[in-house]
């Protein structure tokens, strides 16, 4: 075999390693990634309930930056502190390690039946989670064959005579063999990918030991270069995150080297084995950084805001001003990216709706008499940012455009408007009918507050959904999406029916909130409705949309459609 097949074959392994790697978080995320979401939010009360959950959701995801972008949402809503943040992270670090101890043993044997079991649920699975999970298991069956790919692959380069030549130039020199690991785990986007090859290389003897342990440690610097790259545009409550993680890596890689240098730290103390002596110094190193990193949480929070300091006496004009710039004209005659910078903006003004929409609750129940004032004003932003978006959408050269282009001009046009549309009804509606129950100083029933907030639940939920279904035109996720429309309508008809019910019985508080509480469920489906319409184009297409309702959905009456009330 050549030089050039051998490299060849080494990178087809490489890749599919990457690739098995990706197909399981994706699986993992489309299976149960909205309920992490919700699971995330109430575990991370503490630094030490904030660890076991980054801990957990890495292991289950097998990937830290994953966790690092589920959580960012919370944080740049307050919702997870700086701290939980940090803790969070050090738990994912930790966790992903967990992966390559697992793949470090001989799992030979479970390759056929990830294949076998993987490839059955997948195809034949009837339901979305039962389809995941095979999208998961044959992954695993990927990752399997990807490692034996690179093993068989490398064994011809212990005879040549030039690879050791270029390994000694990097394991003489340890900095440029920790910035080598450090770019390529960046580049790949996946720590496990990158530690599962060094580990491969090491056990068929390609690559001596002492170079694997500092590739080790250029890995666990690269994976906190990830998080840190794609948080770059985001608030500096979010980028401190990733920042303070940095900072605990190359303090732990530091240490390290030290120990290293004055024999504190062997290769007799890991092991015989070179997979299993590399999978217990990746898991030892995040494990060292972990209690090195807990007690001082606080202190490194506070470097992350000498570092990254809040944007202080920035007008809010100037901030909408710096948000628009996102909107590069030069982009204009290339449809693709001019698409790609309208959807990020577009990201912003959905984080605006989903404020509006989350402090709607906080007006209904009266605890803060300034949100509704605030939130009167946000509309006026997204009306700004849908007109900015709507414009630079119509002034992309059409004569480059495919029918693939103009296909997804028009679905980003039509979401804009919709996005539009709910601020709008949240203004004028929700906002108006919250004010008035709480000027009124009235109460709903308590059966009835609890259906408003299941409705509004579900309604923010489909939120997220439909962005993710506008970003990946996943098949699964919008047929998903148009489910949950008839989930809204049922508790829709649901809390109607038991309202009448209550009004019936003559219950003063169903009375005296009657108008507002049919009017606000009614709102809250329409809002559902236009975030439904992103979801109709793609399922159109894969031939699964009925005249009202998908193809393989059983067909009901409205009868059918109206639960017994409660």
């Amino acid at each position: 075999m050549s030089s050039f097949e051998i490299l060849l074959h080494l990178a087809a392994g490489i890749s599919l390693l990457f690739w098995a790697t990706r197909m399981i978080r994706t699986g993992v995320e489309r299976a149960v990634g909205q309920k992490f979401q919700g699971w995330m939010q109430q575990a991370s009360k503490n630094r030490y309930t904030s660890f076991t959950t980054g801990f957990l959701v890495s292991i289950i995801l097998q990937s830290a930056t994953a966790t690092a972008i589920l959580a960012r949402g919370f944080i740049s809503k307050g919702s997870i502190t700086l701290a939980a943040g940090l803790a969070i992270m050090l738990g994912a670090d930790l966790g992903s390690t967990m992966v390559v101890q697992v793949l470090s043993l001989d799992l030979s044997w479970l390759l056929p039946v990830c294949l076998v079991v993987g490839g059955a649920l997948f195809s034949r699975g009837s339901t979305r989670t039962m389809r995941q999970t095979g999208r998961i298991i044959i992954g695993v069956g990927q990752m399997l064959i990807a490692l034996s790919f690179i093993s068989m692959a490398s064994e011809p380069l212990r005879e040549s005579g030039s690879l050791p030549v270029i390994l000694n130039l990097l394991i003489g020199d340890p900095f440029v063999a920790i910035i080598t690991a450090a770019a390529l785990t960046w580049l790949l986007h996946s720590s496990v990918a990158v530690v599962l090859m060094i580990m491969t290389l090491a056990s068929t003897g390609v690559l001596p030991m002492e170079g694997a342990l500092l590739f080790i440690l250029g890995a666990n610097i690269g994976s906190s270069i990830i998080p840190l790259v794609l948080t770059m545009s985001d608030s500096a409550e979010v980028r401190r995150v990733p920042l303070g993680n940095m900072i605990f890596r190359v303090a732990g890689v530091l240490i390290t080297l030290l120990l290293m240098h004055f024999d504190v730290l062997t290769l007799d103390m890991l092991g015989d084995d070179p997979a299993r002596a590399i999978a217990n110094f990746h898991s030892g190193f995040n494990l060292g950084v972990v209690l090195l990193g807990i007690p001082t949480i606080g202190l490194v929070a506070r470097l992350t805001k000498l570092i990254i300091s809040d944007s202080a006496g920035q007008s809010e004009e100037d901030a909408v001003m710096e948000r628009l710039s996102l909107l590069d004209r030069k982009l204009l005659e290339t449809p693709d990216l001019a698409f790609n910078a309208a959807t990020r903006e577009m990201l912003h003004m959905s984080e605006k709706v989903e404020a509006m929409l989350r402090g709607v609750m906080v007006v209904f129940r009266g605890d803060d008499a300034q949100t509704a004032k605030r939130l009167m004003k946000m509309d006026d932003e997204i009306d700004d940012l849908h007109r900015s978006i709507k414009e630079y959408l119509t002034d992309v050269t059409t004569q480059s455009m495919s029918d693939e282009d103009y296909q997804k001009y028009t679905e980003l046009m039509n979401y804009c408007v919709c996005l539009e549309q709910m601020g709008d009804v949240i203004q004028r509606n929700l906002l108006v009918l919250a004010e008035k129950i709480s000027g009124l100083n009235k109460e709903f029933s308590q059966e009835g507050w609890k259906e408003i907030k299941d409705l509004h639940a579900a309604v923010l939920q489909n939120l997220q959904i439909s962005l993710r279904v506008l970003i990946t035109r996943d098949p699964d996720l919008a047929r998903d999406l148009v489910s949950r429309k008839v989930l809204v309508r049922e508790l829709e008809y649901k809390s109607r029916e038991a309202h009448l019910r209550r009004l019936s019985q003559n219950r003063k508080s169903s009375r005296t909130t009657s108008s507002i509480h049919l009017e606000t469920i009614s709102d809250l489906k329409y809002l559902n409705a236009l975030l439904t319409t992103v979801a109709y184009p793609i399922v159109e297409g894969e031939g699964e949309l009925l005249r009202s309702r998908l193809a393989n959905e059983p067909q009901k009456s409205q009868s059918d459609m109206l639960p017994a009330a409660t």
